[in-house]
């Protein structure tokens, strides 16, 4: 899933084999100054993505989705603390810590 794809693009039919493969994955949003790590990282579906869209979720605060938990929490923690300062923002490249 591209950062910035529109619904339609991430609900296309053309991905409807990865869907079957992966019906669950882990969502990481991007942090607003009141997130905690639970508002910015969770399980879905694609189904339940849908209705993320269909009820305001903009797709430009998707940061990446990932197939396993703790990927997604290390990331998702990393930008909170980049967001709290804790973290300086040249040492996450490609969605991972350094």
């Amino acid at each position: 899933m591209a950062i910035g794809s529109t619904p339609r693009e991430i609900m296309a039919p053309r991905d409807e084999p990865r869907r079957q493969q992966q019906p669950r994955f882990w969502l990481v949003t991007r942090p607003t100054k009141n997130s905690e790590l639970g508002d910015i990282c969770f399980e879905t579906d694609w189904v339940s993505l849908r209705e993320l869209f269909l009820g305001g979720l903009d797709p430009t605060t998707i940061y990446r989705s990932y197939p396993v938990e703790i990927e997604a929490r290390n990331v998702a923690q990393s930008l909170l603390d980049v967001r709290d300062g804790r973290l300086d923002p040249a040492m996450i490249v490609n969605g991972e810590t350094l």
